[in-house]
């Protein structure tokens, strides 16, 4: 998995960690960055990139607003996501797991 991917994976357990919704989270984004606010769907393309395989470039400043908005060290951003407490990483295939969004190989 790229590092990029990670961030994706990352970014998507962060904020559903909040409780946050995906204009919430884009909303809080650009607060911290002072830049017009990402769309929903550019904020769901970049934590989705993982499963789309349409890598999401973060930019270094991109990495240290998520940072900061998530209260978490930047490196923690490129660790591999830990697995999902409900699916494991592996729900049933052909299903998207609720929680982490993980999809079931088919």
């Amino acid at each position: 998995m790229t590092a990029a991917e990670n961030i994706s994976r990352n970014v998507r357990r962060l904020r559903r960690a909040r409780n946050w919704t995906q204009e919430e989270a884009t909303q809080r984004f650009s607060r911290i960055t002072g830049a017009p606010a990402m769309s929903k769907a550019s904020w769901s393309a970049g934590e989705r990139a993982a499963e789309t395989g349409r890598s999401k470039s973060w930019t270094a400043n991109e990495v240290a607003a998520l940072a900061e908005l998530f209260d978490v060290p930047v490196g923690d951003l490129f660790e591999p996501a830990p697995p999902c407490r409900s699916c494991n990483g592996q729900p049933p295939e052909g299903f998207t797991c609720n929680t982490c969004g993980t999809g079931g190989a088919r």
